[in-house]
């Protein structure tokens, strides 16, 4: 049997290079400067039934520049697996998300700076629900050849503008105000 009370992580980084379908190169997924403090790390049956929640709560550098914090709450006993998590992402310039996206999606964000962002999300094992609150502005991208990513040519040249000034919004909030919340619906 396990029962750990309290298990703390501090001072670590997490790189994870990330490849996509049709990429070339590896993206990078950083995290650094990690502290987690996890409660009630257990797989005894007794001692779940006394109290089922595995709670876990951390911080880290995101992309090593912006302080994200984030709370877990395991159900130990859930037939289905049930977990809750919520957090924050403080504010950080755009272009700090670029060696993720280049070699993943193969746009370069230009220009555009995140206000702090939240999350409040609710899983199990076969579905999550929630709602991203994710407020930015001056949001601005470029299309990439993945073969040469600084040589896109004319034809991603213009796509990146097409995307720019039909597909991208610049804002979030909208300029009239409107705010567009990301809804987690996966099942």
């Amino acid at each position: 049997y396990i029962r750990l009370d309290t298990v703390l992580v501090e001072k670590n980084i997490l790189k994870h290079p990330v490849i996509a379908i049709e990429g070339i190169n590896p993206a990078v997924f950083l995290l650094d400067n990690i502290r987690m403090r996890a409660f009630n790390v257990t797989n005894d049956t007794a001692l779940i039934r006394q109290n089922n929640m595995l709670t876990v709560n951390g911080t880290a550098l995101f992309m090593g520049i912006s302080t994200l914090q984030a709370h877990f709450q395991f159900q130990l006993d859930h037939p289905e697996d049930r977990y809750t998590y919520e957090g924050t992402l403080e504010a950080l310039d755009f272009t700090a998300l670029n060696p993720l996206l280049e070699n993943m999606v193969f746009i370069r964000i230009k220009s555009g700076r995140i206000q702090r962002a939240s999350f409040k999300i609710e899983a199990n094992s076969e579905e999550s629900s929630g709602l991203v609150y994710f407020p930015y502005n001056n949001l601005k991208v470029q299309l990439l050849n993945k073969h040469d990513p600084n040589n896109p040519g004319l034809l991603l040249q213009a796509g990146s503008r097409l995307v720019n000034m039909l597909i991208v919004k610049s804002n979030n909030p909208s300029s009239r105000g409107r705010f567009r919340e990301g809804v987690v619906n996966k099942g």
